[in-house]
């Protein structure tokens, strides 16, 4: 990011939809992006070994594994050894028949399952039993509430509670009892000191966040803007990590409560993963106007109480990461020379701390 760009500077002023709400909101303000020194990689291709031609949406590691959402409709889960390559097994029909799917999304719990969204219900994969059993079925939820547009979605199983973002909805995440199917509603949204941005346009357009979770809380990295929240599951209070902004990016403009026009947008969080106890994210720092498909990104590294610890400069361009701290490695999705999604082994914490 050009240096220019810092002055005149906007510390945002954070408030929530309630009174209650900003009340539990603990605002922690760090410094520029730029005052934190890099952390050099090196990347190298990851090769799969499948017969089947995958185009990638999103990637996991679980222990020995290597998981791949892919649009393949006889198998759109395809889990592959991270040792190998080796193609292993996959899961997940798209149709309308038993045990199939019709618009299925995949998040991975922190619990090392998988959970799959759909409409009218939702299933569990446990990963163990479904690669030693070859007649498994994944346990099935009903809902009464339509998961539509799903964004993120979390399962916790030891208090009958299911989280989710909803792309057509107004609130920031919603807290579905399994017991009785009520839904409780969360906003919480980061905003502007002088701008009220409608709910339904700031989870939909301005304040939209790429999140992931644990056992305790979730976590949102907000897309236009760079701020962390860490949201607690149980009491919904929030400590919101806020770096400072320029005023010339992210003009709003309200049409109406449904729609918002955003000029000069500036692309911050794109991906999220935690792990570890720290916080990852795929971090773009750059006009929306100014990027293409060669556009590379950096990951940003937070700790547990949303401090940034360290930035990773990155050689490739890439949409999706997750990060194996065992081997301090990250593996991402990417373009190959003919912008084919591919696979990035990346090691961290190799060269030029």
């Amino acid at each position: 990011m050009n240096g220019r760009f810092l002055i005149p500077v906007l510390f945002l002023v954070l408030h929530g939809c309630t009174s209650e709400e900003n009340r539990s909101v603990h605002t922690v303000s760090l410094g520029s992006l730029e005052e934190y020194p890099y952390s050099e990689t090196v990347s190298t291709s990851f090769n799969i070994h499948d017969t089947t031609v995958v185009s990638h949406e999103d990637i996991w590691i679980e222990d020995s594994l290597l998981i791949v959402k892919s649009q393949d409709r006889n198998g759109f889960l395809r889990f592959y050894s991270l040792n190998t390559g080796e193609f292993i097994k996959s899961y997940g029909v798209i149709g309308r028949g038993p045990d199939e799917y019709l618009y299925p999304q995949v998040f991975k719990n922190s619990d090392g399952t998988f959970v799959i969204s759909d409409r009218m219900k939702f299933s569990v994969i446990n990963v163990e039993d479904f690669l030693l059993d070859s007649l498994y079925k994944a346990e099935l939820h009903p809902v009464k509430d339509g998961l539509m547009s799903i964004t993120f979605f979390s399962y916790f199983p030891d208090r009958d509670l299911v989280v989710y973002n909803s792309g057509n909805r107004e609130s920031m995440l919603d807290f579905m009892s399994l017991r009785d199917m009520k839904i409780s509603e969360y906003a919480n949204f980061p905003s502007m000191s002088s701008k009220k941005v409608p709910p339904f346009v700031a989870n939909t357009n301005v304040f939209r966040s790429c999140m992931a979770s644990d056992s305790s809380y979730v976590y949102a990295a907000y897309n236009l803007y760079p701020v962390i929240d860490i949201i607690s599951i149980d009491d919904k209070s929030v400590r919101r990590s806020v770096h400072p902004m320029s005023r010339a990016y992210n003009r709003v403009i309200i049409k109406d409560d449904l729609n918002a026009v955003v000029d000069n947008r500036f692309i911050c969080n794109l991906d999220i993963d935690v792990v570890g106890g720290n916080i990852y994210t795929l971090y773009f720092g750059k006009l929306e106007d100014d990027m293409d498909v060669g556009t590379i990104p950096q990951i940003l590294k937070y700790n547990s109480s949303g401090e940034l610890v360290k930035r990773y400069k990155l050689n490739n361009c890439v949409y999706k990461i997750c990060i194996d701290v065992r081997e301090d490695v990250a593996y991402a999705l990417s373009f190959n020379e003919d912008y084919e999604s591919c696979i990035l082994k990346i090691l961290l914490d190799r060269i030029g701390n």
